[in-house]
């Protein structure tokens, strides 16, 4: 069963985060436009991947989901990026996993919404002379998409990247009482009573992340 929260509202804990992606999501859609990039840093289980999924929830838009990891080359982000529909957000976990020459794709897609791709054809008159054609890149266009990234090392993201988000997010460890309303509402999801003293020491032993629930 799913206990994660589908919107900000019913995010428990992370309160500047949350207050920020809820003015985010409230610029947006009044103006029609796709959420500002945002990069989610932080340990393991503060909750970034469920917030970029909360964001798409809340904005009406499809997520695609990814890890920096499994992007390791070039032509794989690009493929990702021209599947993109208008308004879709992208979530990338692991972002500084990312090889730099992948990475750098992302640059002018995220700041001019446009994708390099490399022409590589030449024509069959060039060929049959036997000239040798150095490929052409030529720049796409991208739909309006948001980006969120999310990183658990975010000393390993770049400085280019780093700087073309709008807004970089950092998660903190939970509180004890914000691990125990989350365990007390995860347990209520599932029918399961729990005393406030239970819910508690399951708190203490999570290590101040969401991960009991």
């Amino acid at each position: 069963m799913n206990v994660r929260p589908s919107s900000l509202d019913g995010f428990v804990g992370q309160e500047r985060v949350r207050k920020v992606l809820q003015i985010l999501c409230r610029s947006a859609k009044s103006k029609g436009t796709a959420v500002s990039h945002v990069l989610l840093s932080g340990p393991p289980g503060l909750g970034k991947t469920t917030l970029a999924r909360i964001v798409a929830n809340e904005m009406g838009s499809r997520l695609v989901e990814t890890i920096g990891g499994n992007l390791q080359a070039p032509e794989q982000l690009v493929g990702l990026l021209r599947s993109l529909k208008p308004l879709d957000i992208l979530f990338i976990d692991e972002i500084h996993a990312m090889p730099r020459a992948v990475e750098e794709i992302l640059y002018p897609a995220m700041e001019d919404n446009v994708v390099p791709v490399v022409k590589t054809d030449a024509s069959d008159f060039m060929k049959a002379l036997g000239v040798q054609t150095k490929p052409a890149t030529e720049m796409l266009p991208l739909p309006f998409f948001s980006l969120i990234g999310a990183s658990t090392m975010s000393g390993l993201v770049s400085s280019p990247l780093r700087s073309r988000f709008s807004h970089e997010l950092i998660l903190e460890p939970y509180s004890l009482d914000d691990l125990t309303r989350i365990v007390l509402k995860a347990s209520g999801m599932m029918g399961i009573e729990l005393a406030n003293e239970v819910a508690m020491e399951v708190a203490r032993r999570s290590r101040s992340t969401a991960r009991v629930a």
